[in-house]
């Protein structure tokens, strides 16, 4: 009779114990990125765990950085979007191209829409980069400039400006009519576009700054 008393009185302690044991042996979100765990960071990011995510990019064993920065300045990390301000600034059409199809299309926000107002604008620059690199690089391609690049990123990114984006092809004309009706609607909108998050609150886009600001960077940064 005592031995039956006693297995009813464990039998629920060892159950409280087996549960404890279980949730401090599962892997946290920080662990299960660290092996490799994508969905972790997404996890993190719906969580809004910044700190985990500061962690990781601190964490120069961690191969997914990248991955990690861009989530944090979609949460809108000061220093996160001062890495992508920065790299806006490139002259490279090449590099602009994946910048805008990699991040900023991701990071989105005000911040995003001032980047892509600035290409807009940014011709001269790019034309420049690309008569230099005429002989090996462009000699014998049609160069598309981030002005035009940027046309259909604007209409998924501020869709209630109903602006459409132009069908697939070379629209010349079109594109710079496409390009006023923007300079206008950006310009115009500047209250709605700021309570998009993430916003450019903060962030320096000068080329005096950036040099500092990507010098004082490790170089596996």
């Amino acid at each position: 009779m005592r031995i039956m008393f006693l297995l009813v009185v464990l039998a629920p302690l060892a159950i409280v114990v087996a549960q404890t044991t279980a949730r401090t042996s599962s892997p946290s979100l920080l662990q299960r990125a660290r092996q490799g765990d994508d969905s972790a960071l997404t996890e993190m990011e719906r969580a809004g765990d910044l700190e985990d995510l500061r962690s990781l990019l601190r964490d120069r064993r961690y191969a997914g950085r990248s991955s990690a920065r861009l989530i944090l300045a979609r949460m809108g990390d000061q220093e996160s979007l001062q890495y992508f301000a920065c790299r806006s600034l490139t002259d490279d059409v090449d590099k602009m191209q994946l910048l805008l199809r990699d991040d900023f299309d991701s990071i989105g926000g005000a911040f995003t829409v001032q980047i892509y107002r600035q290409l807009l604008d940014s011709d001269a620059r790019f034309l420049a980069y690309v008569d230099r690199n005429r002989e090996h690089k462009y000699s014998d391609v049609t160069v598309k400039l981030p002005s035009s690049m940027v046309l259909p990123y604007l209409s998924k990114l501020l869709p209630t400006a109903n602006i459409p984006s132009l069908p697939f092809g070379d629209w010349p004309k079109e594109e710079n009519e496409q390009k006023s009706l923007w300079r206008a609607w950006i310009d115009s909108h500047p209250n709605e576009i700021q309570q998009i998050k993430p916003t450019p609150q903060g962030i320096n886009f000068s080329s005096s700054f950036c040099r500092q600001f990507t010098g004082n960077m490790k170089p596996a940064e």
